[in-house]
């Protein structure tokens, strides 16, 4: 009898450890993307209206948004350098990950119209050839290399890794890497192989009695 209650308290707790992982995965994004630029200057005590640039980006796990990376550039007008700030905003709550400074003699990007995350995931699936919704995983990074705008993407589809970069002016794919056969070690890979423990560790006791 003690056995039974035993088992029944195990397999509840295994239940709602199983449960409550989706859920938390699910609640990530309160905070917009415009309210993490808020939040960011704030944090970096710089006005908008001094920022010589201020962009942002969403950094997605398990196809949800986790975090908007900023960067805000201010420029010194008697160095003629910039500074460039750049912080972690948390989706959930908006609390900041990360801050970091430092100067750079390059320019933010200026001319072009952004395409937009929406359009740069757009033309990966459609260079690769996969539909979005075939994906797991997805993270896109907006990004600044030496001046050029681009939207670093990267998903899974199975245990494939699937990664390329896209111009965020013209729209063109710029590399595109396929990493065949990676293991998948994700949390949910986790959960499942410590579920399989415990249950094998019950069938034991069972078998034992």
């Amino acid at each position: 009898m003690k056995m039974k209650k035993s088992l029944k308290k195990i397999l509840a707790i295994v239940l709602v450890f199983v449960m409550a992982v989706p859920l938390a995965i699910t609640a990530f994004a309160a905070v917009s993307q415009t309210e993490a630029e808020e939040i960011a200057l704030k944090h970096a005590n710089v006005n908008r209206a001094d920022a010589a640039a201020v962009y942002s980006e969403a950094d997605y796990e398990f196809s949800k948004i986790y975090k908007y990376e900023v960067s805000i550039f201010v420029k010194n007008t008697d160095t003629g350098l910039f500074t460039e700030y750049e912080v972690d905003v948390k989706a959930s709550d908006g609390s900041i990950l990360k801050f970091s400074t430092e100067t750079t003699n390059v320019n933010p990007p200026v001319g072009g119209t952004d395409i937009g995350q929406e359009k740069a995931k757009h033309n990966a699936f459609e260079a690769f050839g996969v539909l979005e919704e075939s994906v797991s995983r997805l993270k896109v990074k907006k990004d600044f290399d030496d001046g050029r705008l681009v939207y670093e993407i990267e998903f899974y589809i199975g245990n494939d890794e699937y990664s390329c970069e896209v111009d965020g002016y013209t729209g063109v794919v710029l590399e595109l890497e396929v990493d065949q056969n990676e293991l998948n070690d994700n949390i949910f890979s986790r959960i499942a192989r410590l579920f399989e423990m415990i249950m094998e560790w019950l069938k034991n006791i069972f078998k034992a009695k």
